[in-house]
């Protein structure tokens, strides 16, 4: 599964183990282990194991993912196990720039140490790469040829010659044959080595959308506006609000709580409002029906099924711990594991207390709307919305831990978030509403927040710019013209007088010549003069005889 992000925050964003049993103490077992595994950004997988166990019997067991049967093959929803049972989920994060020409350079499998640019790359489901590779065509030119199943070994930046890094975890569900009920593990598997996954529990900061991805959190970016000429920077919110954001202050709201239940609300920022309720749960579901059914008495016997209930219920071992209305974890502390080597863990006994760790996973956002600029530094007037934070300000997480020592008496329950217990936090106050907002030198994001206004250069510009730079260029041209043209008029003017002074010099002797032509043309063309008419001699007249 790939997450749309380039780093990889592994999220168990619920885990419950119940066993459904009304016969635990005597061997019989009807256990029920669910998971629900994301990457930040990834629809969550959901893994669960069916283990049925009777006394004197091998367990019958049925492993199911996203509602779907993966074990048994066959038919039925459980079956004995002859072997043990290994599944893995492959987790990965995105690569940037796979589709960005020239960035990559590939290495086809059987070419050695011969390297060529990409045109593009493509990054399939199994984990390798479908590359675009411009390549020589013996002609002196080159050609794009297309190279399947590319390792990432293969693939590095051409500028740096930095290898293609993919950060990946591998979520591993083993099931040995022989205790599937106490010894099946989910693991969190990677280069480094493996952990169990419950060392990741986490829920998003600010809460999921209902309607949405649970494993993205509800993002509220802060909007700032850089003017033109990038002198000013104005927002709607207020420095203090910023300053909050920005550090991701836990504060303070209430606590409630009782035997079988502890409330906390707090913020994070000031736009993340967070609700953690920690409560006792019955242990089995034959005993939540008898309870709800029982619901409908009145009176004295309410009353009494009331008492009943919670003294049930403080020798329950089946914690909820619910995080913004959603369940984080519902198991007895035996049915998962914690990591309580950490130095933020509170002395407390491993073996009685219910302890539970979990983080608070999201991301800040500042975007900047700025004026583009070309590859030739102008400002243009077409505008973006850029990231104006670093990769170390943007990422959120607080580390919370829930402790309760003696879980029949959940009020003395404490959580602490990075080290610091609840009740000493700083309290929490409204924002700012009221004050005036930011509208200040680009200079003091720097020195106060250490945000750089960011720049953004369109490699092409709109059609309607190159008009308008088309039209700017052709005034130029036009006044540059008429400024030469204004210069040279005293040179043509002086120019048109010579030529009139040598005209006027010249016309005594084109006219000699003109007459001169005329003369010797008129003799030239001249007609003769008619020659008189000689009368023909009389004919005599001819004379027949008939």
């Amino acid at each position: 599964m790939e997450a749309p992000r380039p780093e990889l925050d592994m999220m168990v964003l619920e885990f419950t183990s119940r066993d459904d049993s009304n016969f635990v103490g005597m061997g019989r077992h009807l256990k029920e282990m669910r998971w629900k595994v994301a990457a930040m950004g990834t629809p969550p997988l959901e893994v669960k194991l069916n283990v049925e166990k009777q006394p004197l019997m091998e367990p019958d067991v049925g492993v199911f993912c996203n509602g779907t049967k993966i074990f048994p093959l066959g038919s039925g929803e459980r079956a004995k196990m002859k072997d043990d049972f290994e599944h893995s989920w492959p987790f990965r994060a995105e690569v940037k720039n796979l589709t960005k020409k020239n960035f990559f350079e590939v290495r086809p499998r059987t070419m050695g140490n011969n390297w060529f640019p990409a045109n593009s790359i493509v990054q399939m489901k199994d984990g390798l790469f479908e590359a675009s590779v411009w390549f020589p065509d013996g002609a002196g030119g080159a050609k794009e040829v297309v190279l399947p199943n590319v390792d990432k070994s293969d693939i590095r930046e051409a500028a740096s010659k930095q290898a293609l890094d993919i950060p990946y975890r591998n979520v591993v569900l083993n099931i040995p044959s022989s205790d599937p009920l106490h010894e099946t593990t989910l693991m969190l598997a990677d280069d480094a080595g493996e952990e169990p996954i419950t060392y990741s529990f986490a829920k998003p900061t600010p809460p999921a959308s209902r309607a949405g991805v649970e494993s993205i959190p509800s993002m509220r970016p802060v909007g700032m506006t850089v003017s033109k000429d990038r002198s000013l920077v104005t927002s709607d919110i207020t420095h203090s609000m910023l300053t909050s954001y920005l550090t991701a202050e836990p504060t303070m709201v209430e606590c409630t709580s009782s035997t079988t239940q502890i409330m906390w609300k707090l913020m994070i920022g000031p736009f993340a409002e967070h609700h953690i309720v920690l409560e006792k749960k019955l242990a089995s579901q034959g005993i939540q029906q008898i309870s709800n059914a029982a619901g409908v008495l009145t009176g004295g016997l309410k009353q009494a099924k009331d008492v009943a209930e919670i003294a049930v219920l403080q020798q329950s071992h089946l914690l909820s711990l619910t995080v913004d209305g959603r369940v984080l974890v519902e198991s007895a502390a035996e049915d998962f594991d914690v990591d309580w080597e950490s130095g933020s863990s509170p002395t407390v006994d491993s073996e009685t207390a219910w302890l539970c760790k979990f983080r608070f996973l999201g991301e800040n956002s500042v975007l900047f709307k700025v004026f583009e600029t070309n590859g030739s530094g102008i400002t243009l007037d077409s505008t973006d919305l850029v990231e104006g934070l670093r990769k170390d300000q943007i990422k959120v997480c607080k580390a919370c831990t829930v402790c309760a020592e003696d879980i029949a008496d959940l009020s003395t329950a404490t959580l602490d978030i990075d080290g610091v217990l609840f009740g000493s936090l700083k309290p929490y106050s409204p924002p700012d509403i009221g004050g005036a907002p930011i509208a200040c030198d680009p200079q003091v994001l720097g020195m106060q927040y250490g945000i750089t206004v960011p720049h953004k250069v369109r490699d092409v510009a709109p059609m309607a710019l190159i008009q308008e730079r088309l039209q700017a260029g052709g005034a130029a041209l036009s006044s540059m013209v008429q400024e030469h043209w204004e210069k040279s008029q005293p040179g043509i003017q002086a120019f048109q007088g010579r030529l009139h002074e040598n005209w006027a010099k010249s016309q005594p002797g084109l006219q000699s010549i003109q007459g001169k032509l005329q003369e010797g043309l008129g003799q030239l063309f001249q007609q003769p003069s008619p020659r008189p008419a000689v009368p023909k001699p009389a004919q005599p007249l001819q004379t027949f005889k008939v």
